[in-house]
């Protein structure tokens, strides 16, 4: 994986967590501010740290192979490369239809 890309994308990581916390106003009960979709953010923002951590940031969660760099500079805590994300949109939209049936 790219050092530079890794690099950048930690910085927007954290840069985005804190501007998520600061929208909060600093509360001590600050994650109780937040709405829902805030908080899925803060997760996804804290997974993609951790992968950076452990040395697997960019691979897909799903078969391992790279997520594209393009998505990653964009959406740094993406966990699926496109194959993988299209079956998963795929899976998502076909329980939606099995649903309405």
């Amino acid at each position: 994986m790219n050092r530079g890309l890794v690099a950048s994308a930690r910085k927007k990581l954290l840069r985005r967590g804190r501007a998520l916390l600061r929208g909060a106003h600093g509360r001590p009960d600050a994650l109780g501010q937040l709405g829902e979709s805030e908080v899925a953010e803060l997760r996804e923002i804290h997974a993609a740290l951790e992968r950076i951590e452990r040395g697997i940031f960019g691979r897909c969660e799903s078969c391992q192979a790279a997520v594209e760099e393009d998505r990653l500079e964009h959406l740094p805590w993406e966990r699926h490369c496109g194959p993988c994300r299209g079956e998963e949109l795929l899976a998502d939209s076909g329980s939606s239809d099995r649903a309405i049936a």
